[in-house]
Protein backbone atom coordinates (compact mmCIF):
# COMPACT_ATOMS: atom_id res chain seq x y z
CA UNK A 1 0.00 0.00 0.00
CA UNK A 2 1.05 3.14 -0.63
CA UNK A 3 2.40 5.77 1.95
CA UNK A 4 -0.59 7.42 3.80
CA UNK A 5 -0.10 10.92 6.39
CA UNK A 6 -3.15 9.42 8.29
CA UNK A 7 -5.57 7.04 8.87
CA UNK A 8 -9.34 8.03 7.28
CA UNK A 9 -11.98 6.27 8.38
CA UNK A 10 -14.79 4.54 5.48
CA UNK A 11 -17.29 6.51 6.90
CA UNK A 12 -15.48 9.96 6.52
CA UNK A 13 -16.01 11.05 2.39
CA UNK A 14 -14.19 13.35 0.54
CA UNK A 15 -11.43 12.74 -2.21
CA UNK A 16 -8.71 12.11 0.19
CA UNK A 17 -10.89 8.84 1.10
CA UNK A 18 -10.96 8.00 -2.56
CA UNK A 19 -7.60 8.75 -3.66
CA UNK A 20 -6.30 6.44 -0.64
CA UNK A 21 -8.76 3.66 -1.76
CA UNK A 22 -7.94 3.92 -5.42
CA UNK A 23 -4.03 3.69 -4.55
CA UNK A 24 -5.23 0.99 -1.98
CA UNK A 25 -6.80 -1.71 -4.46
CA UNK A 26 -4.43 -1.42 -7.26
CA UNK A 27 -1.72 -1.91 -5.23
CA UNK A 28 -3.71 -5.32 -3.28
CA UNK A 29 -4.55 -6.28 -6.84
CA UNK A 30 -0.79 -6.23 -8.36
CA UNK A 31 0.04 -8.04 -4.95
CA UNK A 32 -2.64 -10.93 -5.12
CA UNK A 33 -1.86 -11.45 -9.32
CA UNK A 34 1.91 -12.07 -8.59
CA UNK A 35 1.01 -14.25 -5.35
CA UNK A 36 -1.73 -16.68 -7.64
CA UNK A 37 1.22 -16.33 -10.62
CA UNK A 38 3.65 -17.63 -7.53
CA UNK A 39 1.34 -20.10 -6.24
CA UNK A 40 0.67 -21.56 -9.54
CA UNK A 41 4.01 -22.32 -10.58
CA UNK A 42 4.89 -23.79 -6.91
CA UNK A 43 1.79 -26.18 -6.97
CA UNK A 44 3.54 -27.35 -10.13
CA UNK A 45 0.62 -25.81 -12.88
CA UNK A 46 3.26 -24.73 -15.28
CA UNK A 47 3.03 -23.78 -19.58
CA UNK A 48 2.45 -26.68 -21.55
CA UNK A 49 3.76 -25.98 -24.71
CA UNK A 50 3.74 -28.67 -26.90
CA UNK A 51 -0.03 -29.43 -28.90
CA UNK A 52 -1.25 -32.65 -30.04
CA UNK A 53 0.28 -34.53 -32.71
CA UNK A 54 -2.39 -36.29 -32.98
CA UNK A 55 -0.71 -39.21 -31.72
CA UNK A 56 -3.10 -39.02 -29.00
CA UNK A 57 -0.47 -38.64 -26.55
CA UNK A 58 0.90 -35.75 -24.22
CA UNK A 59 4.46 -35.01 -25.00
CA UNK A 60 5.06 -32.00 -22.74
CA UNK A 61 7.58 -32.66 -20.22
CA UNK A 62 7.03 -30.55 -16.74
CA UNK A 63 9.29 -30.28 -13.84
CA UNK A 64 8.56 -28.43 -11.44
CA UNK A 65 12.04 -26.04 -10.35
CA UNK A 66 10.19 -23.82 -8.67
CA UNK A 67 8.56 -26.10 -6.11
CA UNK A 68 11.98 -27.73 -5.66
CA UNK A 69 13.24 -24.07 -4.60
CA UNK A 70 10.74 -23.07 -2.04
CA UNK A 71 10.89 -26.39 -0.55
CA UNK A 72 14.79 -26.54 -0.28
CA UNK A 73 14.74 -22.91 1.15
CA UNK A 74 11.70 -23.70 3.91
CA UNK A 75 14.09 -26.71 4.90
CA UNK A 76 17.04 -24.04 5.27
CA UNK A 77 15.04 -22.53 7.34
CA UNK A 78 13.08 -24.69 9.54
CA UNK A 79 15.38 -27.33 9.74
CA UNK A 80 14.90 -31.17 8.19
CA UNK A 81 17.36 -33.40 9.42
CA UNK A 82 18.74 -36.64 7.29
CA UNK A 83 15.94 -38.74 8.77
CA UNK A 84 12.96 -35.95 7.44
CA UNK A 85 12.42 -34.74 10.97
CA UNK A 86 11.63 -31.23 11.78
CA UNK A 87 14.03 -29.67 14.00
CA UNK A 88 12.40 -26.94 14.30
CA UNK A 89 13.43 -23.25 15.29
CA UNK A 90 13.77 -22.80 19.22
CA UNK A 91 12.75 -19.80 21.57
CA UNK A 92 14.65 -19.09 25.13
CA UNK A 93 13.95 -16.15 27.55
CA UNK A 94 18.18 -15.03 28.13
CA UNK A 95 17.39 -12.04 30.52
CA UNK A 96 20.39 -12.88 32.55
CA UNK A 97 23.48 -13.57 29.82
CA UNK A 98 24.60 -17.06 29.38
CA UNK A 99 21.16 -18.39 31.12
CA UNK A 100 18.46 -19.82 28.77
CA UNK A 101 14.87 -19.39 31.16
CA UNK A 102 16.33 -18.56 34.44
CA UNK A 103 14.64 -19.92 37.36
CA UNK A 104 13.17 -16.52 39.05
CA UNK A 105 14.16 -16.06 42.76
CA UNK A 106 15.06 -20.15 42.97
CA UNK A 107 12.07 -21.11 41.51
CA UNK A 108 9.55 -23.65 43.21
CA UNK A 109 11.35 -27.06 44.24
CA UNK A 110 11.73 -29.62 41.17
CA UNK A 111 10.06 -32.55 41.08
CA UNK A 112 11.95 -34.15 38.36
CA UNK A 113 14.68 -36.32 39.36
CA UNK A 114 16.80 -34.54 36.61
CA UNK A 115 15.88 -31.38 38.07
CA UNK A 116 16.52 -32.59 41.45
CA UNK A 117 20.45 -33.64 40.66
CA UNK A 118 20.91 -30.36 39.53
CA UNK A 119 19.83 -29.89 36.07
CA UNK A 120 18.56 -26.49 35.34
CA UNK A 121 15.10 -24.84 35.81
CA UNK A 122 12.92 -22.98 33.93
CA UNK A 123 11.31 -19.24 34.84
CA UNK A 124 7.70 -19.24 35.06
CA UNK A 125 7.86 -16.68 32.07
CA UNK A 126 10.20 -19.63 30.00
CA UNK A 127 7.79 -22.53 30.83
CA UNK A 128 4.55 -20.57 29.92
CA UNK A 129 5.82 -19.63 26.63
CA UNK A 130 7.04 -23.01 25.89
CA UNK A 131 3.10 -24.04 26.74
CA UNK A 132 2.07 -21.60 24.65
CA UNK A 133 4.20 -22.73 21.63
CA UNK A 134 3.49 -26.37 22.23
CA UNK A 135 -0.78 -25.45 21.99
CA UNK A 136 0.04 -23.40 18.81
CA UNK A 137 2.13 -26.56 17.08
CA UNK A 138 4.91 -23.99 17.06
CA UNK A 139 6.79 -26.03 14.12
CA UNK A 140 3.46 -26.11 11.90
CA UNK A 141 2.21 -22.50 12.96
CA UNK A 142 6.43 -21.30 11.43
CA UNK A 143 6.32 -23.78 8.78
CA UNK A 144 2.93 -22.30 6.86
CA UNK A 145 4.15 -18.91 7.12
CA UNK A 146 7.81 -19.23 6.28
CA UNK A 147 6.38 -20.78 2.65
CA UNK A 148 3.85 -17.86 2.26
CA UNK A 149 7.07 -15.89 2.77
CA UNK A 150 9.13 -17.81 0.16
CA UNK A 151 6.22 -17.87 -2.36
CA UNK A 152 4.44 -14.36 -1.73
CA UNK A 153 6.97 -12.48 -0.34
CA UNK A 154 5.68 -11.31 3.17
CA UNK A 155 4.61 -12.75 6.46
CA UNK A 156 1.55 -11.84 8.57
CA UNK A 157 0.56 -13.26 11.59
CA UNK A 158 -1.97 -12.28 14.05
CA UNK A 159 -2.10 -12.88 18.05
CA UNK A 160 -5.30 -13.53 19.67
CA UNK A 161 -5.76 -13.70 23.12
CA UNK A 162 -7.49 -16.48 25.15
CA UNK A 163 -8.04 -17.92 21.76
CA UNK A 164 -6.44 -21.24 22.35
CA UNK A 165 -6.85 -23.87 25.11
CA UNK A 166 -3.49 -25.61 26.89
CA UNK A 167 -2.75 -29.46 25.66
CA UNK A 168 -5.14 -30.47 28.65
CA UNK A 169 -8.10 -28.07 28.30
CA UNK A 170 -7.42 -26.82 31.46
CA UNK A 171 -6.62 -22.92 30.41
CA UNK A 172 -6.96 -20.67 27.58
CA UNK A 173 -3.99 -19.40 26.09
CA UNK A 174 -2.91 -17.24 23.46
CA UNK A 175 -3.01 -18.22 19.68
CA UNK A 176 -0.40 -17.23 16.85
CA UNK A 177 -2.56 -17.28 13.69
CA UNK A 178 -0.98 -17.43 9.88
CA UNK A 179 -2.75 -15.37 7.94
CA UNK A 180 -3.05 -15.29 4.03
CA UNK A 181 -1.14 -12.71 2.41
CA UNK A 182 -3.42 -12.24 -0.21
CA UNK A 183 -5.65 -10.62 2.25
CA UNK A 184 -3.33 -8.35 4.73
CA UNK A 185 -2.23 -4.79 3.82
CA UNK A 186 -0.10 -2.18 5.78
CA UNK A 187 -0.10 1.61 5.30
CA UNK A 188 3.14 3.32 6.66
CA UNK A 189 3.87 6.71 7.65
CA UNK A 190 4.82 8.77 4.45
CA UNK A 191 7.90 10.27 6.18
CA UNK A 192 8.73 6.69 8.43
CA UNK A 193 8.23 3.61 6.13
CA UNK A 194 8.85 1.43 9.11
CA UNK A 195 6.44 2.96 11.14
CA UNK A 196 2.83 1.87 10.34
CA UNK A 197 -0.33 3.32 10.66
CA UNK A 198 -2.47 0.56 10.31
CA UNK A 199 -3.09 -2.99 9.10
CA UNK A 200 -6.04 -3.89 7.27
CA UNK A 201 -7.59 -6.99 6.22
CA UNK A 202 -10.33 -7.65 4.14
CA UNK A 203 -11.88 -11.26 3.81
CA UNK A 204 -15.17 -12.58 2.28
CA UNK A 205 -16.94 -13.20 -1.26
CA UNK A 206 -17.63 -9.97 -3.35
CA UNK A 207 -20.61 -8.23 -2.06
CA UNK A 208 -20.34 -9.26 1.31
CA UNK A 209 -16.94 -9.00 2.57
CA UNK A 210 -15.70 -7.79 5.81
CA UNK A 211 -12.87 -5.69 6.61
CA UNK A 212 -10.73 -5.13 9.98
CA UNK A 213 -8.52 -2.14 10.54
CA UNK A 214 -6.10 -2.24 13.15
CA UNK A 215 -5.09 1.40 13.75
CA UNK A 216 -2.07 3.30 15.69
CA UNK A 217 -4.31 5.35 18.36
CA UNK A 218 -2.85 8.92 17.80
CA UNK A 219 -3.53 12.53 19.43
CA UNK A 220 -4.95 15.48 17.59
CA UNK A 221 -0.73 16.28 16.99
CA UNK A 222 -0.19 12.44 15.47
CA UNK A 223 1.61 11.73 18.64
CA UNK A 224 1.47 8.16 19.42
CA UNK A 225 -0.58 7.51 22.44
CA UNK A 226 0.87 3.64 22.77
CA UNK A 227 -2.42 2.33 21.99
CA UNK A 228 -4.39 0.83 18.87
CA UNK A 229 -7.71 0.53 17.71
CA UNK A 230 -9.60 -2.28 15.78
CA UNK A 231 -12.31 -1.14 13.60
CA UNK A 232 -14.45 -3.83 11.67
CA UNK A 233 -16.62 -2.75 8.74
CA UNK A 234 -19.45 -4.87 6.56
CA UNK A 235 -19.35 -4.14 2.90
CA UNK A 236 -22.48 -2.91 1.33
CA UNK A 237 -24.46 -5.15 -0.70
CA UNK A 238 -24.98 -4.16 -3.98
CA UNK A 239 -24.00 -0.41 -3.56
CA UNK A 240 -20.29 -0.50 -2.85
CA UNK A 241 -18.57 1.35 0.13
CA UNK A 242 -18.35 -0.12 3.67
CA UNK A 243 -20.56 0.56 6.86
CA UNK A 244 -19.00 0.23 10.02
CA UNK A 245 -19.83 -2.78 12.64
CA UNK A 246 -20.00 -0.84 16.31
CA UNK A 247 -17.86 1.15 17.98
CA UNK A 248 -13.83 0.79 17.54
CA UNK A 249 -12.60 -1.59 20.10
CA UNK A 250 -8.99 -0.47 22.07
CA UNK A 251 -6.20 -2.50 22.33
CA UNK A 252 -4.30 -1.69 25.39
CA UNK A 253 -0.52 -2.45 24.14
CA UNK A 254 2.17 -0.34 22.79
CA UNK A 255 1.94 -2.99 19.99
CA UNK A 256 -0.44 -4.23 17.08
CA UNK A 257 -2.08 -7.62 17.17
CA UNK A 258 -0.72 -8.20 14.11
CA UNK A 259 2.80 -8.73 13.42
CA UNK A 260 4.57 -8.98 9.71
CA UNK A 261 7.81 -9.39 8.18
CA UNK A 262 9.56 -9.29 4.55
CA UNK A 263 10.95 -12.55 3.57
CA UNK A 264 13.95 -10.82 1.38
CA UNK A 265 13.96 -7.00 1.71
CA UNK A 266 13.50 -4.27 -0.36
CA UNK A 267 14.63 -1.47 1.20
CA UNK A 268 12.82 1.07 -0.60
CA UNK A 269 9.86 -1.12 -0.25
CA UNK A 270 7.51 -2.09 2.39
CA UNK A 271 6.94 -5.63 0.97
CA UNK A 272 9.66 -7.63 0.65
CA UNK A 273 10.67 -10.28 -2.35
CA UNK A 274 9.66 -13.81 -3.01
CA UNK A 275 12.25 -16.82 -3.42
CA UNK A 276 11.25 -17.27 -6.84
CA UNK A 277 11.62 -14.06 -8.25
CA UNK A 278 12.08 -14.37 -12.40
CA UNK A 279 12.71 -17.94 -12.16
CA UNK A 280 9.49 -18.42 -13.54
CA UNK A 281 10.75 -17.46 -16.95
CA UNK A 282 13.72 -20.27 -16.99
CA UNK A 283 11.95 -22.98 -15.70
CA UNK A 284 9.54 -22.79 -18.31
CA UNK A 285 12.72 -22.35 -21.09
CA UNK A 286 13.56 -26.05 -19.51
CA UNK A 287 10.08 -27.26 -19.93
CA UNK A 288 9.82 -25.98 -23.36
CA UNK A 289 13.38 -27.93 -24.35
CA UNK A 290 12.75 -31.04 -22.39
CA UNK A 291 9.09 -31.12 -24.17
CA UNK A 292 10.66 -30.74 -27.60
CA UNK A 293 13.29 -33.59 -27.02
CA UNK A 294 11.01 -35.66 -25.81
CA UNK A 295 8.50 -35.57 -29.13
CA UNK A 296 11.92 -35.83 -30.93
CA UNK A 297 12.62 -38.76 -29.75
CA UNK A 298 9.68 -40.10 -30.10
CA UNK A 299 9.74 -39.63 -33.90
CA UNK A 300 12.84 -39.90 -34.63
CA UNK A 301 14.75 -42.59 -32.07
CA UNK A 302 13.88 -45.73 -34.43
CA UNK A 303 14.92 -46.44 -37.63
CA UNK A 304 12.80 -45.04 -40.57
CA UNK A 305 12.80 -47.94 -43.12
CA UNK A 306 12.80 -46.25 -46.88
CA UNK A 307 12.53 -48.01 -49.74
CA UNK A 308 13.92 -46.92 -53.24
CA UNK A 309 12.39 -47.81 -56.94
CA UNK A 310 9.02 -48.88 -55.82
CA UNK A 311 6.15 -48.35 -56.02
CA UNK A 312 3.72 -48.92 -52.52
CA UNK A 313 1.76 -51.60 -53.98
CA UNK A 314 4.89 -53.94 -55.17
CA UNK A 315 5.33 -54.34 -51.16
CA UNK A 316 3.80 -57.38 -49.55
CA UNK A 317 3.73 -57.44 -45.77
CA UNK A 318 4.43 -61.29 -44.44
CA UNK A 319 3.41 -62.16 -41.62
CA UNK A 320 7.28 -63.59 -40.41
CA UNK A 321 8.31 -60.08 -37.79
CA UNK A 322 6.81 -57.80 -40.52
CA UNK A 323 9.22 -58.68 -43.09
CA UNK A 324 8.48 -56.94 -46.27
CA UNK A 325 9.03 -59.02 -49.46
CA UNK A 326 9.10 -56.70 -53.23
CA UNK A 327 8.62 -57.82 -56.43
CA UNK A 328 11.39 -55.20 -58.13
CA UNK A 329 14.49 -56.70 -57.62
CA UNK A 330 16.38 -53.02 -58.50
CA UNK A 331 14.73 -51.63 -55.53
CA UNK A 332 16.30 -50.44 -52.65
CA UNK A 333 15.60 -50.36 -49.03
CA UNK A 334 17.14 -47.94 -46.41
CA UNK A 335 17.08 -47.57 -42.96
CA UNK A 336 17.45 -43.65 -42.09
CA UNK A 337 18.58 -43.08 -38.29
CA UNK A 338 19.33 -40.00 -36.77
CA UNK A 339 22.97 -38.57 -37.23
CA UNK A 340 22.84 -36.37 -33.62
CA UNK A 341 22.61 -37.48 -29.57
CA UNK A 342 20.72 -34.22 -29.01
CA UNK A 343 23.86 -34.17 -26.69
CA UNK A 344 23.85 -29.84 -27.64
CA UNK A 345 20.42 -30.05 -26.05
CA UNK A 346 20.89 -31.77 -23.13
CA UNK A 347 23.82 -29.51 -22.30
CA UNK A 348 21.56 -26.65 -22.70
CA UNK A 349 19.01 -27.90 -20.58
CA UNK A 350 22.03 -28.55 -17.75
CA UNK A 351 22.91 -24.73 -18.57
CA UNK A 352 19.36 -23.32 -17.65
CA UNK A 353 19.08 -25.22 -14.97
CA UNK A 354 22.20 -24.21 -13.30
CA UNK A 355 20.70 -20.75 -14.30
CA UNK A 356 18.06 -21.14 -12.28
CA UNK A 357 19.77 -21.84 -9.24
CA UNK A 358 22.65 -19.86 -9.40
CA UNK A 359 20.00 -16.83 -10.16
CA UNK A 360 18.10 -18.18 -6.89
CA UNK A 361 21.40 -18.43 -4.94
CA UNK A 362 20.67 -22.23 -4.35
CA UNK A 363 22.49 -25.31 -5.49
CA UNK A 364 21.36 -27.60 -7.69
CA UNK A 365 21.01 -31.11 -6.03
CA UNK A 366 21.85 -32.69 -9.49
CA UNK A 367 25.33 -31.05 -9.32
CA UNK A 368 26.35 -32.92 -6.16
CA UNK A 369 24.69 -35.64 -6.72
CA UNK A 370 27.98 -37.69 -7.83
CA UNK A 371 30.27 -36.13 -5.40
CA UNK A 372 28.85 -36.17 -2.17
CA UNK A 373 31.27 -38.78 -0.50
CA UNK A 374 34.30 -36.46 -1.89
CA UNK A 375 32.72 -33.43 0.04
CA UNK A 376 34.29 -32.36 3.76
CA UNK A 377 32.44 -30.31 5.67
CA UNK A 378 34.54 -27.01 4.24
CA UNK A 379 33.88 -27.78 0.88
CA UNK A 380 30.08 -27.83 1.70
CA UNK A 381 30.25 -24.64 3.59
CA UNK A 382 32.00 -23.19 -0.04
CA UNK A 383 29.80 -25.03 -2.14
CA UNK A 384 26.83 -23.72 -0.42
CA UNK A 385 28.27 -20.36 0.39
CA UNK A 386 25.03 -18.24 -1.71
CA UNK A 387 22.59 -20.59 0.18
CA UNK A 388 23.76 -19.80 3.67
CA UNK A 389 24.07 -16.07 3.05
CA UNK A 390 20.82 -16.27 1.66
CA UNK A 391 19.42 -18.29 4.42
CA UNK A 392 21.33 -15.89 6.71
CA UNK A 393 19.88 -13.02 5.07
CA UNK A 394 15.71 -14.33 5.98
CA UNK A 395 17.07 -15.41 9.23
CA UNK A 396 17.70 -11.69 10.01
CA UNK A 397 14.25 -10.48 9.29
CA UNK A 398 12.62 -13.28 10.23
CA UNK A 399 14.47 -13.61 13.46
CA UNK A 400 14.11 -9.95 14.88
CA UNK A 401 9.87 -10.15 14.17
CA UNK A 402 10.00 -13.80 16.15
CA UNK A 403 11.76 -12.23 19.01
CA UNK A 404 8.99 -9.13 19.28
CA UNK A 405 6.43 -12.38 18.55
CA UNK A 406 7.69 -14.22 21.83
CA UNK A 407 8.05 -10.80 23.91
CA UNK A 408 4.12 -9.92 22.74
CA UNK A 409 3.26 -13.55 23.68
CA UNK A 410 4.68 -13.14 26.88
CA UNK A 411 2.87 -9.68 27.82
CA UNK A 412 -0.41 -11.19 27.36
CA UNK A 413 0.66 -14.33 29.42
CA UNK A 414 1.03 -11.34 32.31
CA UNK A 415 4.89 -12.26 32.25
CA UNK A 416 5.80 -8.60 30.76
CA UNK A 417 7.09 -7.38 27.59
CA UNK A 418 10.66 -6.40 28.54
CA UNK A 419 12.56 -9.70 27.53
CA UNK A 420 15.45 -10.91 26.07
CA UNK A 421 14.29 -13.76 23.50
CA UNK A 422 17.25 -15.65 21.69
CA UNK A 423 15.57 -17.63 18.46
CA UNK A 424 17.60 -20.78 17.81
CA UNK A 425 17.74 -21.70 14.57
CA UNK A 426 18.67 -25.40 12.92
CA UNK A 427 21.46 -27.20 10.67
CA UNK A 428 20.61 -24.73 7.54
CA UNK A 429 23.01 -27.80 5.50
CA UNK A 430 24.42 -31.11 6.16
CA UNK A 431 27.34 -31.77 7.83
CA UNK A 432 29.55 -34.91 8.45
CA UNK A 433 29.12 -35.60 12.15
CA UNK A 434 32.40 -37.51 12.53
CA UNK A 435 34.11 -34.16 10.86
CA UNK A 436 32.53 -32.05 13.82
CA UNK A 437 33.09 -34.35 16.45
CA UNK A 438 36.61 -34.73 15.74
CA UNK A 439 37.20 -30.75 15.59
CA UNK A 440 35.72 -30.40 19.08
CA UNK A 441 37.61 -33.12 20.55
CA UNK A 442 41.05 -31.19 19.47
CA UNK A 443 39.47 -27.87 20.81
CA UNK A 444 38.86 -30.21 23.58
CA UNK A 445 42.06 -30.57 24.19
CA UNK A 446 43.41 -26.96 23.90
CA UNK A 447 41.39 -25.55 26.58
CA UNK A 448 37.32 -25.41 25.18
CA UNK A 449 34.83 -25.90 27.68
CA UNK A 450 32.67 -29.10 28.49
CA UNK A 451 29.18 -27.19 28.31
CA UNK A 452 30.65 -25.57 24.73
CA UNK A 453 31.73 -28.95 23.39
CA UNK A 454 28.56 -30.57 25.10
CA UNK A 455 26.64 -27.37 23.12
CA UNK A 456 28.56 -27.79 20.06
CA UNK A 457 27.58 -31.13 19.88
CA UNK A 458 23.74 -30.53 20.07
CA UNK A 459 23.52 -31.40 23.78
CA UNK A 460 21.99 -29.92 26.94
CA UNK A 461 24.77 -29.10 29.41
CA UNK A 462 23.03 -29.02 32.74
CA UNK A 463 20.76 -32.14 31.42
CA UNK A 464 23.88 -34.00 30.62
CA UNK A 465 25.32 -33.12 33.74
CA UNK A 466 22.47 -34.54 35.98
CA UNK A 467 22.55 -37.88 33.97
CA UNK A 468 26.26 -37.67 34.85
CA UNK A 469 25.55 -36.99 38.44
CA UNK A 470 22.75 -39.78 38.65
CA UNK A 471 24.95 -42.69 37.26
CA UNK A 472 27.74 -41.39 39.00
CA UNK A 473 25.69 -41.95 41.90
CA UNK A 474 24.27 -45.09 40.69
CA UNK A 475 27.82 -46.38 40.60
CA UNK A 476 29.10 -45.66 43.74
CA UNK A 477 26.16 -47.31 45.29
CA UNK A 478 26.96 -50.39 43.39
CA UNK A 479 30.62 -50.14 44.37
CA UNK A 480 29.22 -49.76 47.79
CA UNK A 481 26.60 -52.41 47.76
CA UNK A 482 29.63 -54.76 46.21
CA UNK A 483 31.95 -53.98 48.23
CA UNK A 484 29.27 -54.53 51.80
CA UNK A 485 28.63 -57.83 50.05
CA UNK A 486 32.47 -58.97 50.17
CA UNK A 487 32.67 -57.74 53.28
CA UNK A 488 29.94 -59.69 54.73
CA UNK A 489 31.22 -62.67 52.90
CA UNK A 490 34.40 -62.34 54.60
CA UNK A 491 32.98 -62.06 57.90
CA UNK A 492 30.86 -64.92 57.43
CA UNK A 493 34.01 -66.71 56.17
CA UNK A 494 35.87 -65.84 59.48
CA UNK A 495 32.81 -66.73 61.30
CA UNK A 496 32.15 -70.39 59.95
CA UNK A 497 36.29 -70.95 60.64
CA UNK A 498 35.80 -70.00 63.93
CA UNK A 499 32.89 -72.16 64.73
CA UNK A 500 34.98 -74.72 63.50
CA UNK A 501 38.05 -74.01 65.28
CA UNK A 502 35.85 -74.27 68.34
CA UNK A 503 34.31 -77.50 67.91
CA UNK A 504 37.85 -79.14 66.82
CA UNK A 505 39.33 -77.91 70.64
CA UNK A 506 35.98 -78.58 72.33
CA UNK A 507 36.36 -82.32 70.92
CA UNK A 508 39.67 -82.80 72.25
Amino acid sequence: MPAAARYIPSDERGPDLTDLEDAYYKELRARQTAHAAAWKLYKGDHHRHLQDDGSGTDDNVVINLVGLLIDKGLSAMVGTNDQGDIEGVTFDIVDRPGEKGYRANGGAPAADPLAEAGAEQVSPAQAALDETWDANKRDIVLHNAIMNGGVCGHVFLKVVPDGKRDLYGEKTLPRVINLNPDLCSAFWDEADIERVLWYRVEYGVEGKRTREDTVRAVDEEGEDLDAWEIHTYREVPNQGGWIRQGEPVRWEYDWAPILDWPNLPDPNGYYGISDLRQSGGVNDSVNFLLSNLQRIIKHHAHPKTVALGVASDEIKATAVDRLWTIRNENAQILNLEMQSDLSSSMELVRMLRRFFFDGTREVDPSSVHDRLGDLTNFALRVLYTDTLSKVGTKRLLAGDALQDLNRRLLALLDHGYAHRITVTWPQAIPTDDMADAQALAIDRQHGLSRETYLDKRGYDFEQEMARVQLERGERIEDATVQQQASVTSALEGIGRRMMLGSGVNGGA
